[in-house]
Parts: C-alpha cells; structure tokens; sequence
C-alpha cells in the first residue's frame, strides 16, 4: 500500500462511487420504472371500473325509468298528463341508454391491461348488449302503447346476467389491484434491501478508504510534518525515512534531500563563521598593534613639530647671524677702503676686524655646526615622516625644505670663512 499513489486512490474511490451511483441510479429507475407501470395499470383499472359500472348502473337507471312508465300504463292512466309525463320519461330512458352506451364504448376503447380475463371481458360485453337490447325494446314496445310485448321481454334475467358477470368483473379488477400492490410493496422492500447492502457497501468502502487515506496520506504526512517541525526546532540530526514510490514517499524523499543540502549549507557557514571569527581575532590583534603604533607615530611626531619649533628659531637667529655678518662684511669693506685715509683709525680698525673676524669665524662655526644639526634633523624627521606613512608626508616636504635651508647655510659659512 506505501506504493499506491494518492492520484490512484482517489480515481479508484471515484470509480467505485461511481459504479455505486450507477447501480443505484439503473436500480431506482427500474423501481420507478415498475411504479409507473403499476400506476398506470391502476388508473386504467379505475377508469374502466368508472366507465363500465357507470354503464351498468345507467342502464340499471335507465329499467327503473321504463318501469315507472310501464307501472303508469299498467294503471291505465291514459290522461294527457299522464301521456305527457310518460313521454317525458321514455325520452329520458332513451337519453339515459345513449348515455350507458356512451360510457360503454368509453370502457371498451380504453387501455388494455395485462392481466386481465378476454373471455370476461367478452362476457361483459355480451351482458351489457343483452340488457341493452332489451331496454331498447322495451323504450319501443311502451312507446307503441305495446305492453304485452313489453311484458314478454326478461329484463330481470338481463340484469342478473350483467350484475353477476360484473361482479366477477370487479373481483378481477380487486385481484388485479392487489397483485399491483403487492408489486409495489415487493418493489418497495427489494429497493430497502438493496439500499441497505449499498447501504452497507458504501460503509465498507468508506472504511477501507479511510484506512487507505490513513496510511497512504494522512500518517506519512503528519510525520512529515512533525519532521519538518524539527528542522524549523533547528535538529537537523533526525533522519526521516522515504518509503514507497507514492506521492508522499516522494515529498518525503525530497524533505530528505532537503534536510542534507541544509546540513551542507549550515556545516559551510559554520565554518565560514569559524573563520571569520579567526580573522576576525587577527583584525583584533592587528588593530590594537596598529592603535599602539600609532601612538608611538603621534609621540614621535609631536617629539617632531618640538624639534621643527626648535630648528625653526635656530634657522632664524642663523639669519638673524647672516644679516649681522654681511652688514659687518660690508662694514669692513668700508673701513679698509677709508684705511688709507685715516691710518691711526686704519690700525685701531685691523684690530677691530681682526676681533670680528675671529668673532666671525667662530659664528661661521657656530652656523656650520648649527646647519649640521639641522641637516641631521631634517633627516630624522624625513624617516619619521616616511614611517608615519600619508600622514607623514607634509612633514617629509618641511625636512626636506629645512634641509635645504641648512645646506645654504652651510654653504654660506663656508663662503663667509673663504672670505674671512
């Protein structure tokens, strides 16, 4: 049963309902089939009933009038009222036989009725023309003032012959009404106990199908379900088993599929996870070395732009020196060109410039050692700028600058000792 496909099961149910239906539906119609007929068969009965005792008893009806006319002649009331009452009487006597006639033909022409007796109906027939022709003579005979021909005619054995064939009549037409009863009540309890076993057919299928929805649907998808509740729980150890090659053996086939591409994919992010959590231990690490370096690049820089302050107030008292040097430069030249003017003022200026000259010297000294200095820094804040990296590199265009200005100075101290 794990291999029967819900799609199977359900045409399978239909086809049995269906055939069900069908066997009902062919026996509900042969019953109604059989209920029509016998209906039929008993409107045509009460029809033919109606139309041949309302001919017996017209012609019955018919006697009673003829012999009210006989009593009056037999009492030989021979007054116009009387005639006249007589004629009105064997009129109506003739009027009530076309009537019985009438209803007669009705009789005979109606439906015939499997079942019945030909030989009685022929009977029928032949006492109904019997009275009838007798009534008829008797409406001629009283109308030619005849009554001893009247007097000959046996209505009474006439009447007796018709009311006794139409009591055989009626007892046919009750056996032919009970026999169309007991068909039906027959009819009606063969269609109860063939509801009954449909009846009981239709619960046995209903049971086998439940049990059929129960293992084939219902219990594999409640499990699937409960499974798919595990994995959503976040358990992906539990395995679920894929039976049969029914539609829910395949969903659970594929939930199977499912649940490994999830373990694959949860193992991947894991670790992923671990090693971004490895990388991200190492970005730590890094950061904090490079926040410590930075700190030290910070304090290097600051010991730095101290260190720029300081070369920068040197630089300008070098300039400061310069200007004083040139302006004594000048000076000198001046006074060695008045020297040969003033030759006291020349000896005493000699000696002044033999002074200054060593006074120059020593701050040409000073300036070199000064520019010196200067060049050894502009180095070292060019390493610390190249370490301190795009930060740095406004301070590398400053060293570099300053040691450019050191070297001048360092050149012009060494012209300024060519010239001392």
């Amino acid at each position: 049963m794990k291999n029967i496909k819900v799609i199977t099961g359900v045409i399978a149910t239909l086809g049995i309902f269906s055939a069900l239906l069908l066997v009902t539906g062919i026996l509900f119609y042969s019953a109604v089939s059989s209920d029509r007929l016998n209906f039929q068969n008993a409107s045509a009965l009460s029809y033919q009933q109606q139309e041949l005792g309302g001919s017996f008893q017209t012609l019955i009806e018919t006697r009673v009038t003829i012999n009210r006319v006989a009593i009056r002649m037999l009492k030989n009331q021979r007054d116009p009222a009387s005639l006249d009452a007589m004629n009105t009487l064997l009129t109506n006597a003739g009027a009530s036989l076309n009537e019985a006639e009438k209803h007669f033909n009705n009789y005979v022409n109606s439906e015939a009725i499997a079942g019945k007796d030909p030989a009685l109906d022929a009977q029928a027939e032949a006492s109904f023309k019997q009275m009838y022709d007798v009534l008829q003579q008797s409406i001629h005979y009283l109308k030619a003032d005849n009554y001893a021909a009247y007097g000959n005619l046996d209505a009474q054995k006439a009447q007796d012959d018709m009311e006794q064939v139409y009591d055989q009549w009626l007892s046919q037409n009750a056996q032919l009404i009970k026999l169309a009863s007991d068909q039906n009540q027959s009819s009606f309890t063969q269609m109860q106990w063939t509801l009954g076993i449909i009846l009981l057919i239709v619960l046995v299928v209903l049971a086998f199908i439940w049990l059929g929805l129960q293992r084939v649907l219902l219990r594999p998808l409640q499990r699937i379900m409960a499974h798919i509740q595990t994995i959503a729980d976040g358990d992906l150890t539990h395995e679920i088993e894929a039976e049969g090659r029914s539609e829910m053996g395949q969903l659970a086939a594929g939930l199977k599929t499912m649940q490994q591409s999830l373990i694959r994919t949860v193992s991947a992010v894991r670790d992923n996870a671990d090693s971004i959590y490895t990388g991200a231990g190492e970005i730590s690490a890094g950061s904090s070395d490079l926040s410590s370096r930075t700190e030290q690049q910070a304090s290097a820089l600051e010991e730095t732009a101290a260190s720029m302050e300081q070369l920068t107030a040197t630089v300008r008292q070098n300039t400061d020196n310069a200007r004083q040097a040139t302006g004594l430069a000048k000076t000198a030249s001046e006074t060695a060109r008045k020297g040969g003017r003033v030759v006291d003022n020349v000896v005493n200026t000699m000696n002044d410039i033999a002074e200054s000259s060593e006074k120059i010297v020593d701050i040409t000294s000073v300036i070199d050692g000064i520019a010196f200095q200067t060049n050894i820094l502009a180095l070292n804040a060019a390493v610390e700028a190249a370490r301190a990296g795009e930060q740095g590199r406004g301070f590398a265009v400053v060293a570099g600058e300053v040691r450019t200005l050191a070297s001048r100075s360092a050149q012009a101290a060494k012209e300024i000792k060519v010239l001392i």
